[in-house]
């Protein structure tokens, strides 16, 4: 076992707040704890009612700054975070960042005055060329500069890694590493399970259950899917759409649109469930997941998806055509098209036998490839090379 080395994770959002990015960080911690990783948290304060320290599954967790979404809010939790790094940064080894870039180039500054490595992950594609930080998008020469100087930068996907490339970033500080996924958590269950949660959730046995989850917001496609579906429920009257996540704390929510169109629309097919802490319980009842997102890196979701079981329909965009290979383990559609989503929808829901076979080959398929026990072993290379250990 890895002699143990203290990592301090970075990022924006996390728990209570729900994300894949959030849910990915909490479910990796155990596993890198296995390998003698041991980490702490630390985030900004959002809420008032949210502690400026806890322990969350036995993780120390460090809230910064005012509660608050305004610029100043920023401005303060940027300096609270500096004020951390060079208070306390060289109790850590590694500095690991996840998902924005302005985190990743902060903790490169401040990773030279501790004498500590820093990893920054980058979480969504389309992020490396324009480098924004803050909404006045301001040092953006500074910050990328120092972002590209990063001790190392997790590519999770094909395009990704592609644009670090397009970036000039230098080959040797590229490490491409997907999301991973709990498959003993994210598994299938049995038809006597199944039947329990349908009971719990108030969905019929003899319903074709339709899924989506994540955030609410403009990026992951909701909006279309919801636009659309009033053509599914004109076809098939036992097929249920539920929406699993919220808008909460996200400045391009569509949520309130969402709301909008079922009431304007008359749907009586749909279901917006919130947030919840139990995907796993969603994805046992699910026939069918759906994924419409326009931007995205190496989807938590799709992963959860295809672990349960369940057969996925997904845009063809960015991580996700790393991970679905066309009629083989699922369905993919063009992006923001909502005629070829309800085409590929439309096909699997008149189609048990195709639904088995899918399911059955985005399991194994995710199985092979990303569980968090191999992800978590590449995470500890990376460690073990920026700390000259490798």
């Amino acid at each position: 076992m890895l002699n143990e080395i203290r990592v301090l994770m970075v990022t924006e959002r996390y728990l209570p707040i729900w994300g894949g990015a959030e849910n990915q960080l909490r479910q990796l911690i155990p596993f890198l704890e296995k390998e003698g990783v041991q980490s702490d948290i630390v985030t900004r304060r959002w809420h008032a009612d949210m502690l400026s320290f806890e322990l969350m599954d036995g993780v120390p967790v460090f809230r910064l700054g005012l509660p608050g979404k305004r610029r100043l809010h920023t401005l303060y939790f940027t300096l609270s975070l500096i004020f951390f790094l060079v208070s306390r940064g060289c109790k850590y080894d590694v500095f690991h960042s996840h998902g924005a870039v302005n985190m990743g180039a902060i903790c490169r500054l401040f990773s030279w005055f501790t004498s500590t490595k820093n990893l920054t992950k980058i979480a969504t594609a389309g992020k490396i060329q324009t480098m924004p930080i803050w909404k006045g998008k301001l040092f953006p020469f500074l910050v990328s500069k120092l972002f590209k100087k990063s001790d190392g930068i997790v590519a999770i996907s094909n395009e990704i890694s592609d644009e670090l490339h397009a970036a000039k970033v230098e080959k040797s500080r590229i490490f491409k590493i997907p999301n991973g996924v709990n498959a003993a958590r994210f598994s299938p269950v049995p038809t006597v399970r199944r039947k329990i949660l349908r009971e719990k959730y108030g969905v019929s046995e003899k319903c074709i259950l339709v899924l989506f989850a994540g955030r609410l917001v403009e990026r992951k496609g909701p909006e279309v899917l919801i636009q659309s579906w009033v053509d599914i429920e004109n076809v098939f009257s036992n097929c249920l759409l539920m929406i699993l996540g919220s808008g909460n704390d996200q400045t391009d929510s569509v949520e309130d649109e969402i709301r909008n169109v079922v009431k304007e629309k008359g749907l009586k097919q749909v279901v917006l469930a919130g947030d919840t802490d139990r995907p796993e319980d969603y994805l046992a009842m699910a026939d069918i997941f759906v994924f419409p997102s326009k931007l995205e890196g190496f989807p938590n979701m799709l992963l959860e998806a295809m672990a349960s079981s369940v057969p996925v329909i997904a845009s063809r965009i960015g991580g996700v055509v790393d991970l679905v290979e066309e009629d083989v383990n699922g369905l993919l559609f063009e992006s923001g098209d909502s005629d070829d989503m309800i085409r590929s929808l439309q096909k699997l829901l008149s189609d048990p036998g195709m639904r088995e076979r899918i399911s059955c080959r985005g399991r194994q398929h995710v199985i092979a490839n990303y569980s968090f026990e191999q992800i978590a072993q590449n995470y500890i290379v990376v460690y073990r090379t920026l700390l000259g250990d490798g």
